[in-house]
């Protein structure tokens, strides 16, 4: 008898969300793609502890209609692909039908949903891969998809969660990329009930990074473009005096989509070269759009890696076009208005712009109180060669009297000698003013 057997369906759906489910932002993450995918303009994201309780995604898109609602939950079903040829011209976010499917074998998920012009919805309940029968249901336009208990049916998975504080971290994150790559599109993040973020849309694309990073940086922006026929790309960057200590100021889209690429981001630190020192990373926002067939997309289970036909190529664009913009470019700080305003007002007495920084205090006392300290006094006693010493000679209460000039001047003349150690070096700048 052999020993190969297909698996359960099931067991194939848990295999998948391995890979495409590692925390409740891959949940958040798939959610947003399928509501952009069906034309959404308004997502709204709910999350309870973490995303390990509920979390909730409405969006206002095109819907799903009732007899395609079963089909969203299996395995790579889909409507973004027809052929094999599709994948070398992948325009949406998804494509391999595995979310949905991967996202019920673990966790409950009830999808409700209203195509745009019905007059009522329908409504579909997965509970750990079992699946519910289709019912009507009213709700606005669009889809609504709510997770509860996520790994419930994994227990050990379930195990491996951080704290509530770390993974709605990942939430914010996976929102603040989306939010930048369709700065269109309305963005609200509900956490425990209680709304933290709120993105309104906005005319473009400086609007919606000052709604994630301080305005003085996005006034800063250097812009630089290359038109291609295979790639073309449009780069944001920050002034050097920006970097950051990790490289969460990166962002990299391909069509919209944020991707990871080595290549590139040697790019990005390799235009910034001897600007940038070492261990800080700049703050750059590159979007690129490639042609079909350029790219290949379909290389990481999660599709933040790709691969594309000419990289290198693309990694001697990226440097000539970024570091040739910040050579041109005027990258030394300037003083906000209001900061000049108010020095002008201050008059001649006020602090002046040059020497607004306070200065460094010297180290050390003052020379008066060195002069009246202790240890100033036996200095100067001991020069005189009149220190002396009490010791007891032995039993009783008599004592003997010797002097100690010799030996304090052999002290003092060893004190006045340049210290090699770095602790007593400082000392003795100290004590020898």
């Amino acid at each position: 008898m052999g020993s190969i057997r297909v698996l359960p369906p099931e067991v194939v759906n848990q295999i998948a969300a391995g890979e495409v489910i590692e925390r409740p932002a891959s949940v958040v993450k798939e959610l947003v793609e399928n509501a952009l995918d069906a034309g959404a303009k308004s997502v709204r994201i709910e999350v309870e502890e973490g995303g390990r309780r509920r979390i909730r995604v409405t969006d206002d898109g095109r819907g799903i209609s009732p007899e395609d609602l079963p089909l969203a939950f299996a395995p790579h079903a889909t409507s973004k692909l027809a052929s094999a040829a599709d994948l070398y011209r992948v325009t949406t976010f998804g494509f391999r039908g595995e979310a949905l499917a991967s996202v019920g074998s673990v966790a409950r998920v009830s999808l409700l949903s209203r195509v745009r012009g019905a007059v009522e919805g329908a409504e579909i309940v997965v509970d750990a891969g079992t699946q519910g029968s289709v019912r009507p249901a009213a709700g606005p336009e669009g889809t609504t998809v709510e997770v509860g208990n996520l790994f419930h049916s994994i227990p050990v998975r379930r195990k491996f969660l951080r704290s509530v504080d770390v993974e709605m971290g990942h939430i914010e994150e996976a929102v603040t990329r989306f939010g930048i790559a369709h700065p269109g599109t309305r963005f609200e993040l509900v956490v425990d009930g209680a709304s933290r973020h709120v993105l309104p849309p906005a005319e473009n694309l400086r609007d919606r990074l000052a709604a994630f990073f301080e305005r003085e940086l996005v006034d800063a922006l250097v812009e630089a473009d290359s038109e291609d026929e295979a790639v073309s790309f449009h780069v944001l960057a920050a002034p050097p005096r920006f970097a950051r200590l990790s490289l969460r100021g990166q962002f990299v889209y391909l069509d919209g989509r944020f991707i990871r690429d080595r290549v590139l981001t040697r790019a990005i630190n390799e235009a910034f070269r001897e600007m940038v020192p070492h261990g800080r990373y700049p703050v750059v926002f590159l979007f690129l759009k490639a042609a079909q067939g350029e790219v290949d997309v379909n290389v990481h289970p999660t599709k933040i890696e790709v691969r594309f036909r000419n990289v290198w190529r693309l990694h001697d664009r990226i440097v000539a076009a970024l570091r040739g913009k910040l050579l041109e470019s005027d990258l030394a700080p300037h003083l906000r208005p209001e900061v000049i305003a108010a020095a002008a007002s201050s008059g001649p007495a006020g602090p002046s712009l040059i020497s607004s920084r306070a200065r460094p205090r010297r180290s050390g006392r003052c020379r008066r109180e060195r002069r009246s300290s202790p240890r100033a006094a036996a200095f100067s006693s001991c020069t005189t060669g009149t220190s002396s010493r009490r010791r007891p000679t032995g039993s009783g209460s008599s004592t003997s009297t010797r002097s100690t000039s010799g030996s304090c001047s052999r002290r003092c003349a060893a004190s006045t000698r340049r210290p090699t150690s770095r602790a007593s070096s400082s000392c003795f700048r100290r004590w020898s003013r």
